[in-house]
């Protein structure tokens, strides 16, 4: 009979002394040599009744351990380094002709703008502090070196990814030996979606790489204790939550874990506590510059990212396959204007808005939100990677590397269809000797995800992880082969068949129906739109509603294309488009309307103005322009109503001030006009419409002496400031009035 739970190349032994070891700390052999030493000595000193444990080939397979140990690791290692580093280099050459390779979007776009808007301008805004602060901060580093290169960035991040699988292969062979190490290595470097993360602009490598790293740092502390590595570990945990928020429950738990460890193994009082005091300083060397930065920039002394808030409402709402699967565009745009909707007007209050409005959820239905958490615990279990504004399995498109290492048969999904089954499979033979970090890690990281949302590039740091048990469980596999174990194999088989199959057949899930490829060709397509390539912007947008004709932020962005290029009867159609699939698209309603107030056909542009302010009320510019074409139809009443709300969305806007003074003046309200006239002035002093308008008012109101005052003062302000052009201007009014 074969027993599993072997310590050094994947034997299926384990000797007593060796067991009561692990039930003590759970921790793994990252001995010094001299350790190492004397636990050989104790395993060969070991009486004889343990013995019983081993198999039919336990003299041979003591002889392969012994050979085993003396077999360096390093050589192992630089082998899976090699082949990640080349299978990582091939991907990026054949995935060179994506239309998203040397243009990133989406997310990736913002942290790209980010690092560049930090190196060109030094300044660091609020916006730094929305996602997780480390990933542009690196990328912010990469592109100084590099002056902004983006191919510079993604082979930075396919080195960083190499040496992830390289940690793999080290733990993978200090817990399960040389071998079990290798093929975890492989794992790694051939598991197609990590291919992919690590070569885009995302945080996801470096998750990736904190998993694994923090793991190796738990497992060498608690066997050396030493307080060195006590800080080291509390700097990568700092910067691990820095790069992802939902590292912190597990690295919570596996630091105490870690101080009951040194208690329990009776380690000197002052020298745990020491140790302690040293991982705490660490973390907060890590996180506390951040929050500094944090505080100096928004106001608030937080380490953790101001879309905390968002992301938790995201995935904890009576509709949360609803706000789970939207999209950039309308309806992401409305989700982000939901706090202006209750009053809540300032950036740094909004994500304790949507966390109140999240734990409200949860309060007043624990039901819902319990069965929210099974939807997305089968999401997180699912074979397939789910998308989150970037879908994997689209890049298979223009990769062949990809293609073989990443694709879904049905509703099965390899390669985490297979990974999850044999690390389960290897969890169960080596269940005694799995160390405490590795099971917090299975059980805490999960959790965290699961009680945000899923997406593929959220479990991903999973991977390192998972890929030690699953290549445990394949050597055990082969060992049961080789014995000839076939019942065992065949239950184990079954067992395998039905876990693949449980985590294929859910699904569809919301995520998973958007045709990202149309997606992308829009965003692709509204950016070429804001840098003023219209010919390009035409083509992605009519690309995208080819593959996906029923799409309405398409179609509005197409029509505002088409007008730039003075296209304006196609405008309108792809407008009116926009409108019939989303009758609630407030942006399509109202540049219908602002293009039918251009084309003088003011009764629809007004029509179309009452449904836009209904479903965009906090849009101070689309009341000004409703207000502005009712001034037109000489509906002067409605007109002032509308031009005091824009004021009141952004009272420190002149123009706003000087439109409520026009209309009243139409009011025949003088005195009120002058007021806001003045209050246009007090915000620019240099607004010449305002001036002009103002003298106007007082001179028509009998105040002449002042009416020449204020040109006189403002004409002096202009050649105080060196401004020719407005001296010109003011001197030529005046003539012109007086």
């Amino acid at each position: 009979m074969v027993r599993s739970g072997g310590l050094d190349g994947g034997e299926d032994s384990v000797r007593e002394d060796s067991a009561q070891a692990w039930s003590l700390s759970r921790m793994t052999r990252f001995n010094t040599r001299s350790e190492r030493r004397k636990r050989r000595d104790a395993e060969s000193a070991a009486p004889t009744q343990n013995k019983s444990r081993t198999d039919n080939s336990g003299a041979a397979s003591s002889t392969r351990r012994s050979d085993d140990r003396r077999v360096a690791v390093w050589p192992v290692c630089m082998v899976v380094f090699a082949l990640a580093l080349v299978v990582r280099l091939l991907y990026l050459y054949d995935s060179s002709d994506s239309p998203v390779f040397n243009t990133p979007i989406v997310d990736s776009a913002t942290y790209n703008e980010l690092a560049r808007s930090l190196v060109h301008t030094g300044e660091l805004t609020d916006q730094y502090f929305w996602q997780p602060f480390f990933y542009p901060a690196f990328l912010t580093v990469l592109y100084k070196i590099s002056d902004c290169s983006i191919l510079f960035a993604k082979i930075s991040q396919i080195l960083l990814g190499s040496v992830t699988c390289t940690l793999v292969c080290l733990v993978g062979s200090r817990l399960f030996g040389k071998n079990t190490g290798l093929l975890a290595g492989m794992i790694a470097a051939l598991y197609g979606p990590l291919i992919f993360f690590d070569a885009e602009l995302l945080g996801t490598g470096w998750g990736c790489f904190w998993s694994i790293a923090l793991i190796a740092l738990f497992l060498r502390v608690s066997v050396s204790g030493r307080g060195g590595g006590c800080l080291l570990l509390g700097i990568c945990g700092g910067l691990s939550i820095l790069c992802r928020p939902t590292f912190l429950p597990f690295f919570g738990a596996a630091s105490i874990g870690l101080v009951c460890t040194f208690y329990r193994q009776r380690v000197d009082f002052r020298r745990s506590v020491l140790n302690a005091a040293l991982l705490v300083g660490g973390f907060c060397l890590a996180t506390a510059p951040v929050s500094f930065l944090c505080a100096r920039c928004t106001g608030q002394f937080a380490f953790l990212p101001r879309s905390a808030g968002i992301n938790l409402y995201v995935g904890n709402n009576a509709d949360s396959a609803r706000t789970i699967a939207m999209r950039p565009g309308w309806d992401w745009d409305e989700l982000t204007r939901l706090p202006a909707r209750h009053g809540v007007t300032r950036s740094r209050d909004t994500s304790e808005f949507f966390r109140r409005q999240a734990w409200q959820y949860i309060r007043s239905e624990p039901l819902g939100f319990a069965s929210g958490l099974g939807a997305k615990a089968l999401q997180l279990a699912s074979s397939r990677e789910l998308p989150r504004n970037v879908d994997a399995y689209l890049y298979r498109k223009w990769s062949w590397t990809l293609s073989a290492l990443l694709w879904k048969a049905g509703s099965f999904g390899f390669p985490f269809g297979v990974l999850l089954p044999l690390a389960l499979v290897g969890l169960g033979f080596h269940r005694r000797i799995v160390p405490l970090p590795l099971w917090f890690f299975l059980t805490l990281y999960p959790v965290s995800v699961v009680l945000v949302f899923v997406a593929a590039r959220y479990r991903m740091p999973l991977v390192p992880i998972l890929a030690l048990p699953a290549a445990a469980g394949c050597m055990s596999l082969f060992r049961l082969v080789k014995c000839q174990c076939w019942s065992k194999l065949g239950v184990i088989g079954v067992c395998a068949t039905i876990v693949a199959v449980l985590t294929s057949l859910p699904g569809p899930f919301a995520q998973e129906k958007t045709n990202y490829e149309a997606e992308m060709y829009y965003v692709l397509g509204r950016m070429a739109d804001d840098e003023n390539r219209l010919d390009e912007a035409n083509r992605l947008l009519t690309e995208s509603l080819r593959l996906s004709p029923a799409y309405g932020d398409a179609h509005n962005a197409l029509g505002k294309t088409l007008q730039s290029r003075g296209q304006l009867d196609a405008a309108m159609r792809h407008y009116e488009s926009a409108v019939e699939i989303h009758p609630a698209h407030g942006t399509a309603l109202a540049n219908l309307a602002r293009l039918c107030a251009k084309q003088g056909k003011l009764e629809r542009a007004i029509e179309y103005f009452r449904e836009a302010v209904a479903v965009s009320p906090y849009d101070a510019s689309l009341h000004t322009n409703f207000a502005v074409a009712l001034t037109r139809r000489r509906e002067f009443d409605e007109a002032l109503h509308y031009f005091a709300r824009a004021l009141a969305l952004a009272p420190g806007n002149a123009d706003k001030h000087n439109n409520m003074a026009s209309v009243l003046v139409e009011l025949g309200r003088t005195d009120e006009a002058v007021k806001y006239y003045k209050s246009a002035l007090e915000i620019q002093p240099d607004h010449f419409p305002a001036l002009v308008n103002l003298v106007t008012a007082l001179k028509d109101h009998g105040k002449k002496e002042e009416a020449l005052s204020v040109y006189r003062s403002a004409i002096s302000r202009a050649e105080a400031s060196g401004d020719t052009e407005l001296v010109a201007r003011l001197e030529g009014a005046l003539e012109d009035q007086f």
